[in-house]
């Protein structure tokens, strides 16, 4: 595992008096020697972790909830359109209402495409963003562990 290698990169740099760096999952950079701060190394990458693991989390739950916002709404629409056109309203009571029910309707169905184009157009950068910094990270992870490896 990971603290195993550290912990060995630490003997090592006592037995043959090396300057080696241990490898971490969060890159950082610290003032001091790492190997030699090992319980802060250890909490400042655990803190890390936490952090990384709580923004994922809150991003897609935020994303999440929109989408299901959006598809609870176009399905409330779609129950509202079907009860529109039951038997009991075509027998051609009052003609006004059934106008102004078609035309709220009509307005819910705008509203939703707004809020799904609004929540299309503002989302697109964070989602891109969000990918290319998941691609650095896992490119700096799989750095670490080819280097890791060949020590």
């Amino acid at each position: 595992s990971g603290i195993h290698v550290i912990l060995k990169t630490v003997e090592h740099n006592k037995a043959f008096n090396d300057t080696l760096e241990a490898h971490a999952m969060y890159q950082t950079i610290l003032p001091l020697n790492k190997l030699d701060n090992l319980p802060l190394l250890f909490t400042l990458q655990a803190y890390l972790a936490i952090i990384g693991f709580v923004y994922n989390c809150l991003t897609h739950l935020m994303f999440a909830t929109l989408l299901v916002y959006a598809a609870t709404q176009i399905q409330i629409l779609q129950i509202r359109s079907k009860n529109f056109i039951g038997a009991d309203q075509l027998s051609g009571s009052d003609m006004r209402d059934k106008l102004l029910v078609l035309k709220e309707i009509s307005q819910d169905h705008q509203y939703i495409i707004g809020f799904v184009e609004n929540l299309n157009s503002r989302t697109r950068y964070i989602v891109l963003v969000e990918f290319i910094l998941s691609s650095f990270d896992l490119a700096s992870v799989s750095v670490n562990l080819i280097t890791v490896s060949s020590h």
